[in-house]
């Protein structure tokens, strides 16, 4: 009835359940990873300010942060200082600063969005001193008419459900 592979989907299910300790189930699948980004681009948002950011669980510290952006754009985050590449002894890029403040987050803040920033992103995070830290994300940002399903049609035995979930990582 059941094929292997949606067995140990339940079970996984019944267990992130069972070891929960929130309200939500997901949480427990998450593993404490969040991404913030804006979603999806409208026309409106070119030429305003927006922030990518990444934060690991708590416990966590982030010590090196790096981003590999649309355009094979590799970028390193050194406080609020930004360059490109892995060479931090340059001039730090201009219209973007590092997010700083909170230990557990690595960010970039963008003085302006333009369509060169559309595309696959991804964070790097890791730390110096904790062995097990690593951790990547990946995200897109997209306008509506790149990324974004049209003329979507469900069986009529289906309900639509409005409520926004958060995404969760395994």
């Amino acid at each position: 009835m059941f094929t292997v592979k949606s067995q140990w989907l339940l079970l996984l299910a019944i267990l992130a359940t069972a070891f929960a300790d929130s309200e939500n189930p997901l949480d427990a699948l998450k593993n404490g990873f969040v991404i913030n980004k804006p979603s999806p681009i409208s026309e409106s948002d070119y030429d305003k300010p927006f922030t990518l950011e990444c934060q690991v669980p708590e416990g966590k510290t982030v010590d090196a942060c790096q981003y590999f952006g649309p355009n094979d754009q590799f970028l390193t985050v050194e406080g609020e200082n930004v360059f490109e590449g892995n060479d931090t002894s340059g001039d730090p890029l201009e219209g973007v600063t590092g997010i700083t403040g909170n230990p557990r987050s690595c960010g970039l803040q963008y003085d302006k969005l333009t369509e060169d920033h559309l595309g696959e992103w991804n964070c790097y995070m890791d730390s110096t001193v904790q062995d097990d830290m690593f951790r990547m994300g990946t995200f897109q940002l997209l306008t509506v008419e790149q990324g974004w399903a049209h003329d979507i049609r469900l069986p009529r035995h289906l309900e639509v459900s409005t409520k926004k979930y958060q995404g969760f990582y395994i």
